[in-house]
């Protein structure tokens, strides 16, 4: 950019504006997307980029994943099943673990409690 400015300044005797600056490097850049082609991509990446996500987002609302059979969890995990499968309440389910409800709720929100198929994690000794 300081060649552009000093090579305005020897032209025409006086410093570019704001616009004349931004002009120049307009053409600058043109000029060398012009000799190398990666340099400028052909469509805005930005609008681009909110767009995939926007469509990967719908994707994945229509054609959600399908469950696995079976799952490794905890132990705590497998009570929690049991108990919603007894009609607890997530205030009685917590009373019983001695944990808060809201551990309870992320739980059952993240393995998608009530379900089938759950094994325990067996941990090697």
């Amino acid at each position: 950019m300081v060649n552009i400015v000093d090579a305005f300044r020897e032209l025409e005797n006086r410093d570019p504006t704001q616009a004349e600056i931004i002009r120049m490097m307009q053409l600058k850049a043109e000029q060398d997307a012009r000799k190398n082609r990666a340099i400028k991509p052909k469509e805005n990446m930005i609008e681009k980029a909110k767009t995939g996500k926007e469509n990967a987002t719908r994707y994945a609302k229509k054609n959600p994943r399908p469950r696995k059979a079976s799952i490794a969890v905890t132990q705590q995990i497998i009570q929690i099943n049991k108990m919603i499968w007894y009609k607890l309440t997530h205030e009685q389910i917590a009373d019983v673990l001695n944990t808060t409800t809201e551990k309870v709720m992320k739980n059952v929100q993240k393995y998608n409690l009530p379900r089938e198929g759950l094994e325990q994690i067996r941990y090697r000794k």
